[in-house]
């Protein structure tokens, strides 16, 4: 197998930290899984984001309005291309490790939201209804820029107040912006080739 086709391989856990040759390993995967389950206190899953923010808000005492986002580069529902089942099984095959540390997480988090006690249904609802007035007061879905027919790219309504704009920054300037205050609060950056 060639380097670059082995960087495709179990992708989640090589950014996770594992070498790309303990890939086939299952002691080293299930161990490294193991670690992840005790270090990590919530894994957020992205096709149950909403949810994710909901017990991420309770993990961190922060108001569900602390929370809510406009998604930026959202793949077109177009897009998609429908996998059949012999596909499916093969990527589940070559990607093993990366299914199992998924179904962990998946298992985790299922846990968490039955864990979170009966206002989880309620709280889901109240985050997606401030979800839709988000949308409503900041975004124009009718100029959505939807040239490049992979993803959605959200608009700002001409006359939405000026805290929307927060909610359509890229990551390279709300990173700037949180980088900015880290230094004036004097906090490590974490970047030894700027120091800044």
């Amino acid at each position: 197998m060639q380097f670059t086709e082995k960087r495709m391989h179990n992708q989640q856990l090589f950014d996770l930290g594992v070498d790309l040759n303990d890939m086939d390993d299952p002691s080293t995967i299930d161990g490294k899984i193991d670690r992840l389950q005790d270090e990590l206190d919530l894994v957020m899953i992205t096709e149950y984001f909403d949810e994710s923010m909901v017990l991420l808000s309770k993990l961190m005492h922060w108001s569900l309005d602390d929370l809510r986002y406009i998604s930026r580069g959202a793949r077109q529902p177009g897009f998609r291309e429908p996998l059949t089942d012999d596909v499916r099984a093969q990527i589940r095959s070559w990607n093993s490790a990366d299914v199992k540390l998924y179904e962990r997480f998946n298992r985790t988090f299922w846990g968490k939201v039955k864990g979170y006690g009966p206002s989880f249904e309620e709280d889901l609802k109240t985050f997606r209804k401030l979800q839709l007035d988000l949308s409503d007061t900041c975004r124009d879905v009718r100029k959505d820029d939807v040239t490049d027919r992979r993803v959605v790219k959200p608009r700002l309504k001409e006359a939405a107040p000026e805290w929307c704009s927060v909610f359509f920054m890229d990551d390279v300037h709300f990173t700037a912006i949180i980088r900015k205050r880290m230094k004036m609060k004097g906090l490590p950056l974490y970047d030894t080739c700027d120091q800044r």
